[in-house]
């Protein structure tokens, strides 16, 4: 998420000089095209509205008391205020990144945002080593899980309850 935030930044930030260096210095074509994304910009702005609606609308017809319970279970809403202040700080960290790529741009590699870009892509494509890690990670616990299995011996049960809370 942050690669991604830190993408489109750059982006919108180099996107003048990029335009500048295609066109040759044209400063009416870099206008031309500078109001064109404003122009885009606003009317995602207008149809956001448009799209929370039918989203809460589709929403709503999927509305499963017992699936929502899970949720509440596993993200407790006393926690969704930090959850949220840690992503925006680690997102603000990551913008910060973008002045020295863009100088990076300017400066050694002449205004071509090539190598730049494909170093977010590099960056961007580690995020699909996710579910990877994930998996050997599970497979990791499993095993951890089965040998403790194999390796348990009589536990003696304290206070009447069904927990084993001493091994023997």
């Amino acid at each position: 998420m942050c690669i991604t935030q830190l993408r489109l930044l750059f982006y919108m930030g180099a996107m003048n000089s990029v335009l500048e260096s295609l066109t040759d210095g044209d400063l009416n074509t870099v206008s031309l095209y500078s109001s064109i994304f404003g122009v885009l910009q606003l009317l995602c702005l207008m149809t956001t509205p448009v799209i929370g609606q039918i989203m809460d609308w589709k929403l709503k017809e999927c509305d499963d008391a017992e699936e929502q319970k899970k949720l509440s279970s596993k993200y407790p809403s006393s926690q969704f205020g930090s959850l949220t202040g840690m992503q925006s700080l680690v997102s603000a960290v990551f913008a910060l990144l973008q002045q020295p790529l863009f100088l990076a741009m300017m400066g050694p590699l002449g205004g071509d945002p090539f190598w730049v870009n494909i170093g977010l892509l590099a960056l961007s494509m580690l995020g699909f080593l996710l579910p990877f890690y994930l998996i050997y990670y599970r497979r990791t616990l499993q095993k951890e899980q089965e040998e403790r299995e194999e390796n348990a011996k009589i536990y003696i049960k304290i206070n009447g309850t069904d927990i084993p809370e001493a091994y023997v």
